[in-house]
């Protein structure tokens, strides 16, 4: 098979979704990229390449044998054995992903000083290196979706009366306790893959924020940071957790940052997600709506729907299922819905982050900062302005994905946090 008709292969198998032999052929994929870039290295004087190069050559043949067997296991797997079928056969695909990478970045740094007969060779196992890494994490996020509660019928079943009013909630799983906390616009189903996933090792809580989701908006009508703060700090309280791990969304995370820093609630780990931290953080599109509210509150809702869906699809890179779009959007939708939507944006107050920013640097909590390398809501310059912040704090970009990191990478999302929360502790 020639290099382009490899190529064409490959980018079937990515346009999917994927099958059951997409996991071997992406990581055969990467055995013959990691080959090209092991006789370029030789050839080009590099001999620490070329040894890199055949060490992931044999991995990804190893991981092409682990895929069919993990494939092979799920399908005669039943009942509680499953989901450890299942678990597996999501690991694998990520390190058929994370291999890919590795040749794909090989390749780039062996081009810089290549002989000229070779360039074509790498620059080809380059750019099939980078799509057999898209359908390995894409094959994952499939895995992911095929267990208990991952999709069908996300629902919070409890509620707590606050002071300020109700809010929906839910726990999962046991062990260490983890909080989720999503951000705008969207709710709880934003965690329905990721909360699973947790849940085999953790005592999961996630809630709705006032004013989003099954939780009303206030009396008042505040659904503002700090009342969404003042939530987290309450349902710690009402939940009798003094120092749990958590993860939190866009301005779930300036809430959680705020009941950390301004009002001393204290936390084992936190992990930041495209978070809401640095101003100014209201994207263009929302800071219109913002100043012409009143402009916006007279549009007919069938217009105004089209303005909001236009502005939600661009929080992720690699689309909404039609499922998911529709349980973000439809939240927002009718009359009801639109003077919702307007008032969470007419309560966007960027002070309410600049009142934490100086804190950063007190944080002594392991910090674990997630973005999405496409996010067009949030560059991701600030993970790393974010980064430098906050004293050993880590950075995990992920690839192929926007500001919705949970939507385009869940498998990837979720293998970051159960790592980083397995230190937890009890």
């Amino acid at each position: 098979m020639s290099e382009p008709e490899l190529g064409r292969f490959v980018s079937e198998l990515a346009e999917g979704p994927p099958g059951p032999a997409a996991g071997s052929a992406a990581a055969v994929t990467v055995a013959l990229t990691a080959a090209l870039v092991e006789m370029a290295a030789r050839r080009s004087g590099a001999p620490e390449q070329a040894v890199r190069a055949a060490q992931l050559r044999d991995l990804a043949l190893t991981l092409a044998e682990a895929d069919a067997e993990a494939y092979t296991q799920v399908l005669r797997a039943v009942g509680q054995d499953r989901q450890a079928a299942l678990d597996h056969a999501t690991e694998v695909p990520l390190q058929i992903a994370a291999a890919a990478r590795g040749a794909r970045d090989l390749a780039e740094s062996v081009l810089g000083r290549c002989k000229a007969s070779v360039r074509s060779d790498l620059r080809a196992a380059r750019d099939l290196a980078g799509t057999a890494a898209r359908v390995a994490s894409e094959l994952a996020d499939v895995n992911l979706g095929q267990g208990p509660g991952a999709e069908a019928g996300w629902a919070l079943g409890r509620r707590a009366r606050l002071s300020f009013g109700e809010v929906a909630w839910d726990v999962s799983g046991a062990g260490p306790p983890v909080v989720l906390i999503h951000g705008t616009p969207t709710w709880s189903y934003l965690w329905r893959k990721i909360a699973p996933v947790l849940a085999r090792d953790f005592t999961v809580y996630v809630f709705d924020l006032p004013g989003y989701g099954d939780s009303p908006a206030p009396r008042d009508g505040d659904v503002s940071i700090t009342m969404h703060a003042k939530a987290v700090v309450e349902l710690l309280e009402l939940w009798n957790l003094d120092s749990p791990a958590a993860a939190a969304h866009d301005i779930g995370a300036a809430a959680l940052l705020r009941a950390h820093l301004l009002h001393g609630r204290q936390f084992g780990r936190i992990a930041l997600l495209d978070g809401v931290v640095f101003a100014p953080w209201i994207t263009p599109t929302t800071r219109h709506i913002q100043s012409h509210a009143d402009v916006y509150r007279t549009m007919p809702p069938h217009i105004f729907e089209r303005v909001t869906a236009a502005h939600l699809r661009t929080a992720v890179h690699r689309g909404f299922t039609d499922e998911a779009f529709t349980a973000y959007h439809d939240r927002w939708t009718g009359e009801a819905g639109q003077a919702a939507y307007l008032e969470k944006v007419v309560r966007f107050d960027e002070e309410h982050t600049r009142e934490f920013e100086p804190l950063l640097a007190t944080i002594d909590a392991p910090v674990l900062v997630v973005w999405g390398e496409n996010d067009a809501w949030l560059d991701p310059e600030l993970a790393r302005r974010l980064v430098d912040s906050i004293p050993g704090a880590e950075l995990a970009l992920i690839e192929d994905a926007g500001h919705f990191v949970t939507e385009d990478a869940p498998a990837e999302v979720g293998r970051a946090l159960r790592e980083f929360f397995r230190y937890a502790d009890p």
